[in-house]
């Protein structure tokens, strides 16, 4: 009897597993695509928090649209809303990141507001549409690199820069250090520079 009983709690459970589900995958998944395409680092308990409210916005907005306008039964079945509310949240995602990596909304937010939407400085240092050009100064060493910014990884005291079309130039005299290669006309040549190895940066 016993055994009947947990069998029938376990097939309740898995009946009821889609209706909780839908109540967090649209929003997680949303939060997922966001964040992926606009590089913005979010907190994994704050994303659940988030991903469970955006979920019941979507689900609650998609049954008052059906009752007011479309009347359908296909709204009934818990599959069938979670599909659209997990399409709706994708979209939401892919536009909300477009505006936030939007160059205008960024200068914007720094003038109006004095306070940017990205939590990376380097977003609002370089310029990632016409690019930028980079003077890497080396702790003790005589030169100092110039050359394209490329990318960059962020990963602590394990940070790297990476510079194409670059030239080691002399800090006194700047020109070419030691007769060393230049490679100012090779955006094929890249250089990787440890960001703890840098004693500053200069921009433009």
């Amino acid at each position: 009897m016993r055994g009947e009983l947990k069998i029938k709690e376990i097939k309740l459970i898995i009946d009821y597993i889609p209706d909780i589900l839908q109540y967090f995958v649209p929003g997680y998944w949303g939060i997922f695509i966001f964040s992926y395409l606009s590089s913005k680092k979010i907190n994994n308990k704050i994303k659940t928090i988030m991903a469970c409210v955006v979920s019941y916005i979507l689900v609650a907005l998609i049954h008052i649209v059906n009752v007011a306008f479309i009347n359908s039964e296909l709204f009934s079945k818990t599959l069938f809303v979670s599909g659209v509310a997990t399409v709706i949240s994708t979209i939401l995602a892919i536009c909300l990141s477009m505006l936030f990596l939007c160059q205008r909304v960024n200068t914007f937010m720094l003038k109006v507001l004095h306070k940017s939407p990205n939590d990376d400085i380097w977003r609002d240092i370089f310029n990632y549409n016409q690019g930028s050009n980079l003077k890497v100064y080396l702790k003790d060493k005589p030169y100092y690199i110039i050359g394209h910014y490329k990318l960059h990884e962020e990963k602590e005291n394990n940070s790297w820069f990476a510079l194409s079309a670059y030239s080691k130039m002399d800090k006194l005299t700047n020109q070419n250090y030691n007769n060393e290669p230049d490679y100012s006309d090779r955006e094929d040549i890249i250089i990787a520079v440890r960001l703890s190895d840098m004693e500053h940066i200069e921009i433009f």
